[in-house]
This record gives C-alpha cells, sequence and structure tokens, in this order.
C-alpha cells in the first residue's frame, strides 16, 4: 500500500510511505520548476532523516533530526501530522544547509500573530487567488508574458490586446502561470527577480475589476489564519488613473466583509523610495487629503534600499508635520535595514523624523511661553522600520562604530517606534543566508516593540504562524512573545482610536477634487498624468 502526505506547509514536498505487511519503508518527491533543487532537498532530507518504532507496535515515526514529523500505523495507513517544514527551511534544505533544520519545535511558542502590519497588496495574493477570480470574471493573460514563461500560445485563441483567456489555458499551462506568480519556496532570489514576479502579477493585482473580490479572498484567507487586522501597502489610492475609483470600492466593500469576516483590512498608501522629489510631493498632497477615509491609516516608503533614507528627508520632515498637526495615530513605515548596503538607513529615518518633532516641540514651547500658559505637548509621529536587520551598531551622533551599539535602539525606544520582521522575505530576496542573523532578540531584550509580518504572504509561501516559528528559532523565548502580544494590542487599540476620528467617506470624488497642491502658484510639482489604463 502507498501512503503519501504533504510535508511542508506550502504542499511542494511529500513523504511517500511504502506499506506491505509488517514492513515500511519511505521516499520524498519535491515538485518544484528547478529538479536539481528538488533533487537537492530530496537528498539533504534523506541524510537527517528516519524511521523508527514507537511504543505502540503498530506506529512508527518519522522524524528529522530528533524532530517528529509524522506518525504512521502500519495497518492502516491513517497519517497523524505533527510538525511541517516552513519556506525557510525548505529552502535551507536546497542549499545544502541540512545541517541547520529542522528549527527546534520543543520550546515553540503558541503565539500566531493576530496583525499582519508589513504587507504588500501585490503580494499578499496567492497565486490560486488570483487565477481563481481571474477566470470566475473570464479575463484575459498578456500574450507576450505567457511566452515568456515558456507558454506554447500557438494552440490559443489570442483575443483583444494580445491576451489569451485564462479559462482556454490547459491545466498544465495553468500551473506553469502559478509557478511564475511566486517565489518558489525553495528558492532565493535578486530583488529584480521579485520585480519581475511582480510584473508578471501585474494583469491580475492592477485589475480594477477583480478588486472588490480580491478584498474579500484576502479577508477570509486571514480569517483561516488568525489575523483580525491587516494593513496592506499600496500605491494606487494616491497616484496613477483615477485612484477615487479604488477608494469607493473600498468603501462599498470593506464594510460588509468586516462584517462578514470580522477581518479589518486597512492600507498604507506607497511612495517609492527612488521616486523624483516632486513626484512624491504631488503623492503626499493627495495623501494629506485622503487620509481623512478610515481606510488609509499611514504611508509607507517602499522599494529596493539602494539609496538613503537621506534623499527623501523633506518627504518625511512633511509627513511628520501632518501626523503631528492633524493625526497622531497615522503611521509612517519606511523600509530601513533590509539590506547592508547604507547601514545608517534605519538611523537617518528615525532622525529626522525625531529632529523634525524637537523642532515642533520648541516652537510650541515658545509660543506657550509668550502667550503665558502651559506648554502642550507634540505627540511623537508613530513610525515603523520595515525590517530593521541592519544598522542597529549606529553611535547616537549617527557614526558607524563597533564598540557603541546602543544609539539607534535608544532613538527607537524614545520614539515609541515599531520594527517590523519579516523573515521567509529576508532569506528568499537574499538578505540574510542564516536565521542567527535576525537581530529580533536583541530588540526584544532592549524593550523594543516589534511584530511579525508576511512581506506578502501569497508571494512568500508563508504566514503567520510560520513567522513565529521562525521568530523561535531567531532566539525569541516563550517568555518574550508576551512583548509581541502586547505591541499587537497597542497598534490595535490604536486602529481603533483613530478610527472614531475618521468616519467613512460619503462623496469620495469630492474628497479627492479637495486636494491642495503645493506646487509653485497651487499646482502640481511635477506636471506628469500617466494613464494606467
Amino acid at each position: 500500500m502507498k501512503v503519501e502526505t504533504f510535508f511542508d506547509y506550502n504542499q511542494i514536498l511529500k513523504v511517500i510511505f511504502e506499506l506491505s505487511g509488517e514492513s515500511i519503508d519511505y521516499d520524498f518527491i519535491c515538485s518544484t520548476e528547478d529538479g536539481r533543487l528538488s533533487q537537492n532537498i530530496i537528498e539533504n532530507l534523506k541524510s537527517i532523516s528516519s524511521l523508527t518504532e514507537t511504543e505502540k507496535p503498530d506506529i512508527c515515526r518519522l522524524s528529522i533530526n530528533d524532530t517528529i514529523f509524522i506518525n504512521i500505523n502500519k495497518n492502516t495507513g491513517e497519517i497523524e501530522s505533527i510538525n511541517n517544514l516552513t519556506a525557510f527551511e525548505t529552502r535551507l534544505l536546497a542549499q545544502g544547509k541540512e545541517k541547520y533544520v529542522p528549527f527546534n519545535r520543543e520550546n515553540k511558542s503558541e503565539f500566531s500573530p493576530k496583525t499582519d502590519l508589513h504587507t504588500h497588496f501585490a503580494g499578499a495574493l496567492t497565486p490560486d487567488t488570483m487565477i481563481k477570480v481571474g477566470i470566475a470574471h473570464n479575463i484575459g493573460y498578456p500574450a507576450d508574458k505567457l511566452e515568456q514563461m515558456g507558454i506554447d500560445i500557438s494552440e490559443y485563441l489570442v483575443v483583444k490586446e494580445n491576451r489569451v483567456q485564462l479559462t482556454r489555458l490547459s491545466e498544465n499551462d495553468i500551473g506553469i502561470l502559478k509557478q511564475h506568480l511566486i517565489i518558489s519556496p525553495v528558492t532565493q532570489e535578486t530583488f529584480n527577480t521579485m520585480e519581475e514576479i511582480y510584473a508578471y502579477r501585474g494583469p491580475f493585482t492592477k485589475n480594477r475589476e477583480l478588486f472588490p473580490d480580491f478584498l474579500r479572498e484576502l479577508a477570509n484567507d486571514y480569517k483561516r489564519n488568525g489575523v483580525d487586522y491587516a494593513e496592506l501597502s499600496f500605491s494606487s489610492l494616491t497616484e496613477g488613473w483615477k485612484p477615487e475609483e479604488y477608494m469607493q470600492m473600498l468603501e462599498d466593500n470593506l464594510p460588509q466583509i468586516e462584517q462578514e469576516t470580522g477581518v479589518k483590512i486597512r492600507f498604507l498608501a506607497g511612495l517609492w523610495r527612488h521616486s523624483d522629489e516632486p513626484y512624491n510631493q504631488d503623492i503626499i498632497d493627495t495623501l494629506v487629503t485622503v487620509a481623512k477615509s478610515p481606510y488609509i491609516v499611514g504611508c509607507d516608503y517602499m522599494g529596493h534600499e539602494s539609496n538613503q533614507s537621506l534623499d527623501f528627508k523633506e518627504q518625511l520632515q512633511r509627513l511628520a508635520d501632518y501626523a503631528m498637526e492633524n493625526d497622531p495615530d497615522f503611521a509612517i513605515r519606511i523600509h530601513a535595514g533590509e539590506n547592508p548596503i547604507y547601514k545608517t538607513n534605519m538611523y537617518d529615518a528615525l532622525k529626522i523624523i525625531y529632529d523634525q518633532h524637537a523642532k515642533k516641540q520648541q516652537e510650541e514651547n515658545a509660543i506657550a511661553q509668550s502667550e503665558g500658559r502651559e506648554t502642550n505637548k507634540i505627540p511623537m509621529p508613530q513610525v515603523r522600520i520595515g525590517h530593521g536587520l541592519y544598522g542597529l551598531d549606529i553611535t547616537e551622533d549617527g557614526n558607524w562604530n563597533k564598540v557603541e551599539q546602543d544609539g539607534v535602539i535608544k532613538l527607537i525606544k524614545e520614539m515609541g517606534a515599531i520594527v517590523e520582521f519579516n523573515m521567509s522575505s529576508n532569506l528568499a530576496l537574499n538578505n540574510i543566508n542564516d536565521i542567527s542573523t535576525i537581530p529580533i532578540k536583541r530588540y526584544v531584550d532592549a524593550g523594543v516593540d516589534i511584530v511579525l509580518g508576511t512581506d506578502g504572504h501569497g508571494l512568500y509561501s508563508t504566514f503567520g504562524k510560520q513567522e513565529a516559528l521562525l521568530a523561535s528559532a531567531a532566539g525569541l523565548e516563550i517568555k518574550d512573545f508576551e512583548h509581541l502580544i502586547q505591541t499587537e494590542q497597542r497598534v490595535l487599540d490604536r486602529a481603533r482610536r483613530r478610527e472614531q476620528t475618521h468616519p467613512r467617506i460619503t462623496d469620495i470624488q469630492a474628497l479627492y477634487d479637495s486636494v491642495i497642491h503645493t506646487g509653485e502658484n497651487g499646482g502640481k510639482h511635477l506636471d506628469l498624468f500617466t494613464d494606467y489604463r
């Protein structure tokens, strides 16, 4: 008798049991696009796995090193799955780092994040969800992109705009398409490759017709994984062609979705680290107006961290002023410390906002003194650092110094900032190669608020529970997770507080029409219109 079951969370790696009489044997199957990596995983797994008898004569146990993964009944073939491999571990196996696998599961916390604060709309959708919704709407997918994937389109009818209807694709070609919509759970890729994958996702994620269904699918996905509140980076609410249409869809759909699922989905308006200053200033013009909506809760500076945080200093100052003057619960998130190219990026981003707050408080102190009244305390902007892997060893004066290592942590704590960890994506994008290099324990021991995010669970084949296991492997003890629970609770309390001051908008078009541009003569900083149709 042959019995098989998935061996990992992402259903690419199976264990096959062969039962005959009293004898039992096993083998592995790994279904990935790269046959060489599949074989690596299988060979490496075989070298560290074992099948042993148990105290029950009819039960055999499959373990990796000393960690139990599967119990199987020799008589019935019934399988009890005890543990599964994370995408982080399958990537390590593919690299031949089997000695690091599996991570210890004996003392793991049962913590499961209630939030996903660091994720991207275009990365959160799973390939299955995109294709399911795309087929339901009978959309066409660009023929040239299918050809780039190696799909022979000659047998398919190419319709208007050089597209092939998804409903016409064979099961095999649908499988190829799915493979190109994720970073495989067995590979490490470059940022450029990730951008290529986002381009393949574009015909789904940039299709307005699909957006309401995607919102509902995301909410159901989060509900299955125990997440109550998610904030997704999304640039289309403040840039591109008719962003008000997206906002209207939020107003039309999110209340019912929340009622049905209990999951709140909110958005951070995306700004690009590399955009020209005038372009981003125009985005901020829109953002500070449309953030009156309860569904836009902050902003996110995203993109490849190959430039300095100082490059958008004036933008951060302006956003800090907006938060201090109008919206103290508005979140300012900066992707920083994701890679080691610019080690001062995290410090610089924090210090820009810290100094702006100090300036604003000094101005208030002077005014209060001149008016003979008590000084009002200016709220510190709500700052979040996305990733925070590199740059802790910075002194308070901003100099790189391997000896004094408390400057950044002191600044984070004084500001009440939050650091967001996304361990699966860190490995998938080659920003780390070892779980032990993630400084999450150092932050927690210092009392810094941290959260766990997925960075796009549909892209990186992960979810909150996996990230919690990785946090344990990176050094967190069971007692440390109480700190994460408390941080999440403060975030949720802040979100509820903000909703009380941000009622739903009844006239979306009027909201966008009321945007005041701050360029020359009240116009835009950059006279540019990009049509995304």
